[in-house]
C-alpha cells in the first residue's frame, strides 16, 4: 500500500515540475521523471524478492524536490540583468555550424581511442582476429575481465590511462556536435565517437563505460540543443522510434556482453542473464533503501571523500577500491549487488540533511546555468560545461558519483578546450 503510495506522489511530483520547469529537458524535470522510472519499475519489477523499508525512497523524492527548489532559485536569479562597470556582456550563438577544426578534433578523440582499443587487445596477448571468431572472443572477454576483476595482466601505463579519456571525451564531444550537423557524414562521425567505447566493451566486458559514454554524448547533446534551439526537442513518432531503435542497440550490446562475460549461449544461461540483468538495471533501488535504514546517524562525515573520490585520491587524502562500496546486498533469488546510488555517497560526505542542502545548492547552480543558456547572458563556456556536468551526473547518479573516476573529470577539461575550438564570436555593448 505504501509503495503504491509513493508511485502516486511521484506522478503527481512529475506533473508539477513539468509545469514549473516548463521544458522537459530542464535539470529538475530530467532528475525527478529519471529517479521516479527507477523507483516504480523498481517496486513493480521486485515486489516481493525484497521487503521494502520505504524510508530510502522517501529520502530519494525529497532529494529531487530540494533539487527542484535549488533549480527554481537559480533560474530566478540568473533573470537578473548583470553588468559589469556600465558595460553589458552578452554572447551571440551566432553559430549556424561548428569550425572545422572542432569536427577534426573529434576525429582525433575517436583515433586515440581506437588506439586504446588497440593497446588493450595487443597488451593483453590477443590479436584483432578474435574478434571475427565467437569462441576466441569469449574466450578474450573473460580473460580480459578476470584480469581487470582481479587485478592480473598488463594493468597499463599513463599513456593508456590518457587515451582512456579520449575514449569518454569523443561522445561527449560527439553529442554536442550532432545538433550542429548538417551534412550526413557529420552526423556519422558524432554517432561514430561510440566506436572506441564499443570496441573497448566487447573485448573487455565492461559495461560500465558504455553506459557512461551514453550519458556523455546525450549530456551534450542536451546542453548543445538547448544553445541552438532555446528549447526542448519536441516529441514526434520520428523521435521516439529513432530513441527505440537506440534503445534495442544499446541495452542488446549490454545482454550480449553479460552472456560474453559468462562464456556460453543456452537456456539455463539465458535465465541468468535476465536476472542479471534485472539487478544491473534496478537494484541499487532496494540497496539504497536497505542501507539508508540501517544508515548509522552518527557516523562521521566525508566531506566530499565520496562524491569526488577520485580528486581526493589524487590528492592522497582517499584511496580509491574497486567498486567504491564493498558490502553486499542479497536478493532472494541469490543475486546480490553493491551498488547504492550516488546519494549514498553524498549523505557519507555531509549526512542526511546536509546532502539536501548539498542537492539544493547543486540546483541552484544547475538552474542558473540552464537559464543562461536560454537566455544568452554572459560568457557561457563555464555555464555550458557545468550544466553538461550536472546532465552527467544526474544520469550516471544511479550506480555512483562519476566524480569518483578522473577519466570522467579529464573528459571535461578536453571538453573545455573542445568549445574553444567551436569558436563562440563574442559582443559588447555600451550602456
Amino acid at each position: 500500500m505504501l509503495g503504491f503510495g509513493i508511485v502516486i506522489i511521484l506522478l503527481i511530483l512529475m506533473i508539477i515540475f513539468k509545469k514549473v520547469t516548463k521544458y522537459w529537458i530542464s535539470p529538475s524535470f530530467i532528475m525527478i521523471t529519471y529517479w521516479s522510472l527507477f523507483i516504480i519499475f523498481a517496486i513493480l519489477v521486485f515486489g516481493n524478492d525484497y521487503d521494502w523499508n520505504y524510508i530510502g525512497l522517501l529520502w530519494i523524492i525529497f532529494a529531487c524536490v530540494f533539487f527542484g527548489v535549488g533549480y527554481v532559485f537559480g533560474t530566478s536569479l540568473s533573470n537578473k540583468k548583470i553588468t559589469f562597470n556600465n558595460v553589458q556582456v552578452t554572447i551571440k550563438n551566432n553559430k549556424k555550424d561548428l569550425s572545422e577544426s572542432s569536427w577534426k578534433f573529434i576525429l582525433i578523440c575517436i583515433i586515440i581511442g581506437l588506439l586504446r582499443v588497440v593497446t588493450v587487445v595487443v597488451s593483453n596477448g590477443f590479436s584483432f582476429g578474435m574478434f571475427f571468431d565467437i569462441d576466441s572472443l569469449i574466450n578474450m572477454n573473460t580473460s580480459i575481465a578476470h584480469q581487470r576483476y582481479y587485478g592480473e595482466g598488463s594493468q597499463g601505463n599513463i599513456i593508456t590511462q590518457v587515451m582512456l579519456v579520449f575514449v569518454y571525451a569523443a561522445p561527449l564531444c560527439g553529442g554536442y556536435a550532432f545538433v550542429y550537423a548538417k551534412e550526413k557524414s557529420k552526423k556519422l562521425l558524432s554517432i561514430a565517437t561510440f566506436l572506441p567505447i564499443i570496441g573497448i566493451t566487447i573485448s573487455t566486458n565492461g559495461k560500465a563505460g558504455l553506459i557512461a559514454s551514453v550519458f556523455l554524448w546525450l549530456s551534450g547533446f542536451f546542453v548543445s540543443y538547448i544553445e541552438k534551439y532555446k528549447s526542448a526537442p519536441r516529441i514526434r513518432l520520428k523521435l521516439i522510434i529513432k530513441i527505440s531503435l537506440f534503445g534495442v542497440l544499446f541495452f542488446g550490446l549490454l545482454y550480449l556482453s553479460m552472456f560474453l562475460r559468462i562464456g556460453a549461449f543456452n537456456t539455463e544461461i539465458q535465465e541468468i542473464v535476465n536476472n542479471k540483468f534485472k539487478v544491473y538495471a534496478l537494484g541499487h533501488i532496494p540497496a539504497f533503501d536497505h542501507w539508508f535504514y540501517e544508515f548509522d546517524k552518527g557516523s562521521d562525515f566525508s566531506l566530499g571523500g565520496y562524491t569526488f573520490l577520485a580528486i581526493y585520491d589524487m590528492l592522497g587524502l582517499a584511496t580509491r577500491e574497486q567498486g567504491v562500496f564493498k558490502e553486499m546486498i542479497y536478493f532472494d533469488n541469490g543475486l546480490f549487488t553493491n551498488v547504492f546510488t550516488a546519494f549514498r555517497g553524498v549523505i557519507n560526505d555531509f549526512g542526511i540533511i546536509g546532502a539536501l542542502i548539498f542537492i539544493m545548492l547543486f540546483g541552484f547552480v544547475a538552474g542558473y546555468c540552464f537559464n543562461i543558456l536560454l537566455s544568452n547572458k554572459k560568457q557561457k563556456i563555464i555555464a555550458t560545461t557545468f550544466l553538461t556536468m550536472t546532465y552527467f551526473f544526474i544520469l550516471h547518479s544511479f550506480t555512483v558519483s562519476p566524480w569518483s573516476y578522473l577519466s570522467y573529470i579529464f573528459s571535461f577539461l578536453i571538453f573545455i578546450f573542445y568549445l574553444w575550438l567551436t569558436k563562440k564570436r563574442i559582443t559588447f555593448t555600451y550602456k
